[in-house]
């Protein structure tokens, strides 16, 4: 907390204090991306993305995924998830069984 200034400060020279708050930092890093069958990409990112910004850097379009389960460090993920650096992103593509 600041120092309230004192009138006597111009006397004696003594410089106020005034807190300042810094900006938090945004993280910087690698992400994994890899959709299966398809490929695994390591994306550079700094702060957090959306699930589909991450498939979109790492070369894969919305199409590519759609239909796909989507995961974030082995958990359900969607398109609007969030991720950040240290995250691994993985789409699956749903397997189709033989009607018969």
């Amino acid at each position: 907390m600041a120092r309230k200034p004192d009138p006597m400060d111009i006397l004696t020279g003594v410089e106020p204090v005034v807190a300042v708050a810094e900006k938090p930092k945004e993280l910087k890093g690698k992400i994994t991306v890899a959709k299966v069958p398809g490929g695994m990409e390591d994306v550079e990112i700094t702060g957090k993305i959306t699930v589909l910004e991450a498939f979109k850097r790492a070369g894969f379009s919305e199409d590519d995924i759609d239909g796909c389960q989507l995961q974030v460090n082995g958990t359900g993920a969607k398109t609007t998830s969030k991720v950040e650096p240290g995250d691994n992103v993985l789409a699956v593509s749903k397997i189709r069984g033989n009607r018969g």
